[in-house]
């Protein structure tokens, strides 16, 4: 009996140690993830198990880390005071780690020595470097890890303070500060959640009128109603397509020591703008930034998007030694910036071996490298897309201005068209016009363009536009002895710029035009005239582009009216001998256009006369009056008004003057412009840059795997594929490949990379949700869920709400990628209209703010602190898209100047504006007295307090209520408004202006 109580006993004791054991291990475990893994991550991996292992210790595994190095064992489990690693870390003793750095924090120091106390546990290897031989295999272990895993469904937890709960983030964010003993942050006033929103969506300023309006609102949905006007608004793409193109490393120059400019790569700029503010779905918005040219190559803004791809540095200085290590450096730039920008992994580290970190093989790179094989940039012409605010301010203007002439039409045009006929007579004018306007019968383009007659008996021509075309017209004159020609070149809305002709900027060349005759009735052969002495309206110059040389039987000469568009005009031929017929004649007219490539007529109209024509007049307002009184009479004769109002309306000066207006203004159609536009596409002709030897390629048709990155150790050609880790179907990479269709000069790759990067069953798209709901978040609450916002890998910090990010990649999803009502969705939360008080119970338990009990005010970015100004000051230019400028003084906002490498402007600079060298996920925030002294002494910021002033005194009411209003968004208190008054009495109005500029109130907000 003894012996089995000795036994219990004995195993009571030994599961009572085993039980504390895992306890501390636990413990242990939780101290490594929230304390020491961040800690060697950032101070002591890189040397240790990471890029390189120094002294042979390597702390990547637990292993590693018990095993010691040179120095022998640093750390004894349970004994921290005879663990050699805190007196390295402490600089208690040498050596001094991590090398000229501080010493470890007290705090940490405890967080270690309570870690080794408790059993150094480590929950998985920090991710460096296992040193193997052979590649890398990418296991199952690596594709549980969180970033790789597929999305989970998530539901929202139960939480007890469903008071506070707006909608499902509220429940995620309750849940872990019930957790955590956190109580959350009061909510802003209305007026600083107005300030908040406003900046958050537009980057500027709400008005005194928002703010006031938005107080008054008593409707149950009156912030979900401010955040969707907000959304609606342009301003909203302008605001978040600088966060993007901070991203994407956008700039328009190319680096390096010449720094040449890309004149025409700020349509990707536009593009994003447009995009967002259409709401354009994301996963469409990620495949035309990669492949636009190959998915869509109709359309401008797919074209306009692949800008993404050729947005960083390029040499333009190139040797035939450095040609084919620049190109495949080129490729690096395209695929590292695609991998951090859209799935925030660091590819561009497996470019000279297996990732260090991340389970990215270096054969995984090569083979996302030949996506990019043969991509360049081009500057090719594109339909310049009108953006939805154009067209939809176009198309308002267009419904005014015929509105007004449809109403003019309705009541006053037949009443003017009776006192009209009144006064004329037709005989007499008849025998006044020298010109007979024919009315051609036949009428032919050789190369098929559509031919259509109209009132006035011109000839509008539409449908296709040859490189060169040949124009027969036929037509019965009336008349026995023609000794006159005329082909006038009539202007029209429909053309590029009103024409008259067809070329792309409104030019025609006409080369050659003969004239042929035959009785009227008659089937024998055209007898040709011989046409001569030939006057213009206008021409071009007086040799070769001139009316003459219509007549020199030169194809490569003819005339042309530039820069004369959008006018008529007219061009006279006197006929050496006139022919001798006892009945009318039918003519034959035969114009050639072959001077210049679719310089073709785009409207004309045919006229002879029985007077010599060296005594005529090129036009004769006459002839279409006579012309015109005798149609209306005889439609009216015909009983039909309705006919012979639309005849007679061109001779009425109140209705030409509203259809002018009408004509203008469709003209402008900015559906119309084509422009210049930088793309990064395969089959265009590539941008030359300076090379040594003109035989340097462009790219190179194959992708080598290069040893450790050396163009010169070529291994294997690298066949298209992507990321193992993040590839789940059965066929591997071949269920993404597109095949290229015949006749296409582009291989395609790139489009099989965009499917593959959005599908979220088997491919990237669940990382690729993951990753811009993330960087919503950041910009929305000032923290991602992830930190690291470029690094979701390994080495990144993970998740602060794993289950919240997946939840919000999900809602992406089923909102077919649309961004918009993400934004209504995290800004309708109570974890948004959370205010910055800070509770001190809170700051004991979390005083990194990790559980999101309050938030931390934020200063603007530089562009929304100079927009902030031009708006305040009623300075602000809001003109949208189109070339940028580097000047200063310009007032459009600040996503408008242009971005070159070597020339950032110096107000953006010193408040942290990038070097788009690299994708930037997260903007630097400093504090430096240089940004004081920029208030103080900037000229552009001292011209817009003395606009701000101006504007100030033109206003009712009071000068400083007014500044606070609109600078801050709030009333001054009554303390405030004594100091500003006698502030504004011993300095001025504009020195009061620049006070409010500089303060943290204008540059921060809540």
């Amino acid at each position: 009996m003894r012996r089995w109580i000795s036994l219990w006993t004995l195993f009571f004791v030994s599961f009572t140690a085993w039980g504390e054991h895992a306890a501390n291990m636990q413990r242990s475990m939780e101290i490594f993830k929230r304390s020491v893994r961040p800690y060697f991550l950032e101070h002591c991996l890189e040397c240790h198990g990471g890029k390189k292992v120094k002294s042979a210790f390597n702390l990547n595994t637990r292993a590693g880390l018990l095993s010691g190095g040179d120095q022998g064992t640093v750390v004894l489990v349970g004994q921290p005071a005879e663990s050699p690693l805190l007196a390295y870390l402490s600089h208690r003793e040498e050596p001094h780690m991590p090398p000229k750095q501080p010493a470890i924090s007290e705090a940490r120091y405890r967080d270690l020595e309570t870690w080794i106390r408790l059993g150094a546990a480590y929950d998985k290897p920090l991710g460096g470097a296992v040193v193997v031989e052979g590649p890398m295999i990418v296991t199952d272990e690596d594709r549980k890890f969180w970033a790789f895993a597929p999305l989970t469904r998530v539901t929202p937890p139960s939480v007890k303070n469903t008071g506070w709960v707006k909608n499902p983030i509220d429940q995620f964010i309750a849940e872990g500060h019930e957790r955590e003993g956190l109580l959350p942050a009061k909510p802003l006033s209305r007026a600083a959640w107005m300030r908040r929103a406003t900046y958050d969506l537009t980057g500027l300023p709400p008005t005194p009128q928002e703010v006031k309006a938005f107080e008054d609102d008593e409707r149950p949905d009156a912030y979900a109603h401010v955040i969707r006007e907000l959304l609606a608004r342009p301003s909203f793409g302008e605001r978040w397509a600088r966060h993007w193109l901070d991203v994407a490393r956008f700039a328009e120059s190319h680096g390096f020591e010449h720094d040449y400019d890309r004149k025409n790569a700020f349509h990707y700029r536009d593009f994003v703008i447009q995009a967002f503010n259409q709401d354009m779905p994301w996963d469409q918005m990620v495949k035309w930034q990669l492949a636009g040219d190959e998915l869509a190559p109709s359309e401008p803004q797919a074209m306009m998007a692949t800008g993404f791809l050729g947005a960083g540095v390029y040499p333009t200085q190139i040797t035939v030694a450095e040609a084919e290590r620049i190109r495949y450096d080129a490729i690096d730039d395209m695929l590292a910036t695609t991998g951090s920008a859209m799935l925030g992994l660091t590819i561009g580290c497996s470019r000279c071996h297996d990732h260090k970190y991340d389970p990215i093989p270096m054969i995984d790179y090569y083979r996302m490298a030949a996506a990019f094989t043969t991509t360049v940039r081009s500057d090719v012409d594109v339909s310049y897309p009108a953006s939805p605010e154009a067209l939809a301010a176009f198309n308002q203007t267009r419904k005014k201005l015929e509105a007004r002439r449809k109403d003019f039409e309705d009541t006053q045009l037949s009443v003017r068209m009776q006192e009209w006929l009144k006064t004329q007579d037709a005989v007499g004018l008849e025998a006044l016009n020298p010109w007979r306007v024919l009315s051609l019968d036949h009428i032919i383009s050789k190369a098929g363009a559509t031919m259509n007659k109209q009132a006035d008996l011109s000839i509008l021509v539409s449908g296709k536009n040859a490189g060169s075309d040949t124009y027969t017209v036929q037509a019965r004159t009336g008349i026995r002895a023609v000794r006159a020609l005329r082909i006038e070149a009539l202007s029209h809305s429909s053309m590029v710029r009103k024409g008259p002709g067809r070329a792309g900027n409104g030019n025609f060349g006409l080369s050659n035009i003969t004239l042929a005759w035959r009785p009227v009735g008659s089937n024998d052969a055209f007898k040709p005239l011989k046409l001569v002495n030939p006057r213009a309206t206008f021409e071009q110059n007086k040799n070769n582009l001139s009316v003459a040389a219509t007549i020199d039987n030169n194809a490569t000469s003819g005339w042309a009216i530039d820069p004369q568009f959008g006018k008529d005009h007219a061009a006279v031929y006197g006929i050496a001998q006139a022919p001798q017929s006892d009945t009318p004649v039918e003519i034959q007219v035969v114009m050639n256009f072959q001077t210049n490539t679719q310089h073709n007529f785009g409207r004309f109209r045919v006229s002879v006369s029985e007077q010599v024509a060296d005594g005529l007049p090129l036009r004769q307002d006459r002839e279409m009056l006579a012309h015109a009184v005798a149609q209306v009479r005889g439609a009216l004769q015909e009983g039909d008004e309705a006919n012979a109002r639309s005849i007679y309306r061109s001779m009425d000066a109140e209705w030409v003057k509203l259809d002018q207006a009408v004509e203008k203004h469709l003209a402008s159609d900015p559906r119309n412009k084509k422009a210049k536009v930088m793309i990064c596409g395969e089959g265009f002709k590539p941008m030359r840059h300076h090379v040594a030897d003109g035989s340097i390629k462009d790219f190179y048709e194959e992708t080598y795997v290069l040893h450790r990155g050396d163009v010169n150790q070529k291994r294997e050609v690298a066949e298209l594929g992507f990321l193992d880790v993040l590839t789940r179907h059965p066929d591997g990479e071949k269920n993404w490949m597109i095949s290229k269709p015949a006749n296409s000069k582009s291989s395609f790759r790139r489009a099989g990379l965009a499917s593959w990067m959005t599908d979220t069953e088997y491919g990237a798209g669940h990382l690729l949700a993951r990753v811009i709901v993330n960087r919503l978040w950041q910009h929305h609450f000032g923290e991602g869920l992830v930190p690291t916002a470029n690094n979701f890998g390994f080495n990144g910090s993970p998740p602060r709400h794993p289950a919240l990010l997946d939840w919000l990649a999900n809602e992406l999803i089923r909102n077919q990628w649309r961004l918009k009502p993400m934004h209504e969705l995290m800004m309708s939360s109570a974890t948004y209209e959370m205010g910055t008080s800070k509770r001190g119970e809170n700051m004991i338990v979390d005083p990194e703010n990790n559980w999101l009990w309050q938030r931390e005010p934020r200063r603007l970015e530089a562009e929304a602190i100079r927009d902030a100004m031009l708006a305040v000051s009623g300075s602000l230019d809001s003109r949208m898209y189109g070339a940028g400028t580097l000047s200063e003084s310009h007032k459009r906002r600040s996503i408008y100047f242009t971005v070159k490498r070597s020339k950032l402007v110096p107000f953006l600079q010193v408040f942290d504006f990038p070097d788009t060298l690299n994708s930037l996920g997260k903007r630097a925030v400093t504090t430096t007295s240089l940004q004081a002294l920029v208030f103080m002494n900037h000229p552009e910021v001292r011209s817009m307090a003395d606009a701000f002033a101006t504007r100030l005194t033109r206003m009712e009411g009071d000068a400083v209520v007014n500044a606070y209003q609109y600078a801050f968004g709030r009333m001054p208190s009554a303390s405030e408004a004594t100091r500003a008054a006698q502030f504004i009495g011993e300095a001025s109005l504009q020195d009061f202006c620049q006070a409010l500029f500089s303060m943290n109130e204008f540059v921060y907000i809540p």
